[in-house]
């Protein structure tokens, strides 16, 4: 069984969006500093444009758990481009215990899915490093499953393209 790396780093990604979600909700401090933010949550480095990358800067320099649950999203992309099945293997399991670490400071509501998302991976360690042996990913079988998806959903004579 391979898991692909869209399927390891897409729940880290939600539980970022949640993280964010959850200290809005209860942080009454940081409340104001998160609103209007979740795009920058979303995006990677590389991709920011203007004044965001400066904006994220700012936001990463104050004691947000998001901030911090970003900074665990991009080291985990990190591993997943290491060149070899050992090394990622360990620096995930390194990964895990760091979240659970960290999740120890805060309110178990507020970094709750990024638990459950360093559990998830720890459930599936045995498959996850597959894809460094096979360097196979489901890629295309996940277009196609998009495209036949759209064709179940259209109304009867519309066109899916």
């Amino acid at each position: 069984m391979v898991f692909d790396k869209f399927h390891i780093i897409a729940p880290v990604r939600k539980a970022v969006d949640d993280t964010r979600r959850q200290e809005s909700r209860q942080e009454r401090s940081a409340r104001p500093v998160l609103k209007g933010t979740p795009r920058l949550w979303r995006k990677n480095p590389e991709n920011f444009i203007g004044k965001e990358a400066a904006e994220i800067r700012e936001l990463q320099g104050k004691p947000l758990a998001t901030a911090r649950a970003y900074q665990m999203r991009l080291v985990l992309q990190d591993i997943s481009r290491l060149p070899d099945e050992t090394s990622a293997r360990q620096k995930m399991c390194e990964w895990c215990r760091w979240v659970k670490m960290v999740a120890r400071k805060y309110p178990t509501l507020i970094f709750g899915k990024m638990l459950r998302a360093a559990a998830m991976i720890e459930n599936h360690l045995e498959g996850i490093p597959a894809h460094w042996q096979s360097r196979t990913t489901k890629a295309f079988l996940e277009g196609g499953n998009s495209v036949f998806s759209a064709v179940k959903r259209a109304k009867p004579g519309a066109s899916v393209w």
